[in-house]
């Protein structure tokens, strides 16, 4: 996991300012273990989910998964749907 992104994270949450730290694993994965305060939205549901329950396309988007591949592509996601504030943390492994 990249430390300084996930540092960028805490700073705004403790600030007040709203953050959603997104991990794009499976339910089972995510039910497994997870981030305090995460939201799940595995990665073949983004595209269809992520507007919808989030619309405010400024939000920032701290996105992870196991081992980064699947943060990456998530947040390339993201970004192809018009959030403009999204970063990879990358994995938790």
């Amino acid at each position: 996991m990249n430390k300084e992104i996930f540092d960028q994270y805490l700073k705004l949450i403790k600030s007040g300012n709203p953050a959603l730290l997104l991990d794009v694993r499976s339910s089972e994965e995510y039910g497994e273990y997870h981030l305090n305060g995460s939201v799940n939205i595995p990665l073949d549901q983004l595209k269809q989910k992520a507007t919808g329950e989030y619309p405010d396309l400024r939000l920032p988007i701290f996105v992870y998964c196991q081992s980064g591949n699947r943060a990456k592509e998530g947040a390339a996601i993201l970004k192809e749907l018009g959030y403009w504030n999204v970063s990879s943390l990358g994995g938790l492994a």
